[in-house]
This record gives C-alpha cells, structure tokens and sequence, in this order.
C-alpha cells in the first residue's frame, strides 16, 4: 500500500510541474523509430518533445525470488499510469546463493568471477 501511495504522490507532483515547451527541432527522433527515447545534454527527449518522468530507486525489484511479486508491482505501476521505471543492477554475493535469489556479481577474495 505505501508503495501505491508514494508512487501516486509522484505522478501527481511530476504531473503539476511538468512545463509544457516548444518541440525540438532536428531531433535525432527525425530518424528512429516513434517512440524512442533520446537525450540533448541533460534533458530526455520522446518524439521530439520534452520527456519528463518520475524516477524511482527500485533497487529492491530485481531481488523478487517467485513472478507473483513481480506480476502484482507492475500492476500497481500500471494502475497508477506510470510509464517509465528505473531500477539498477547490484547485489554482490560472497557465497552462491541456494534459494533462487538473484545476484550479479561473486565475489572470491576480491575479485568478481
């Protein structure tokens, strides 16, 4: 539930403060399929216009063991029109693990194997 709730607090603030601006000119969109998402400097750009999203530190999602945890987050995402998530790739393990958790690096003294 806190996750629905934090979720539709930022679609409404990305929503509120979202500035509506002039469409790029020559945007490398002219030549990529509609639809792809480019940047200019430090700003993201979607069909030549602007693109503003909330970002979410979901370092957790990738650390769901059965599809049920995964099935029922994307639905709230869906329910609650969000478009974009971004999550990252890290959990460093010293030991494999045996109950199917995900990991993406071994690490041996050290060293990633």
């Amino acid at each position: 539930m806190r996750l629905a709730v934090a979720l539709a607090t930022l679609a409404a603030v990305n929503a509120a403060v979202t500035p509506k601006v002039e469409r790029w000119a020559n945007d490398p969109s002219d030549v990529l399929p509609p639809g792809t998402v480019t940047t200019k400097g430090t700003q993201f750009w979607l069909d030549h216009y602007p693109f503003y999203f909330n970002g979410a530190n979901a370092y957790w999602l990738p650390q769901f063991v059965h599809d049920e945890g995964y099935i029922q987050t994307f639905e709230e995402l869906k329910t609650l029109g969000v478009k974009v998530l971004r999550t990252w790739a890290f959990s460093t393990v010293t030991e494999i693990p045996t109950n199917n958790e995900t990991y993406y690096q071994y690490w041996v003294n050290g060293t990633s194997l």
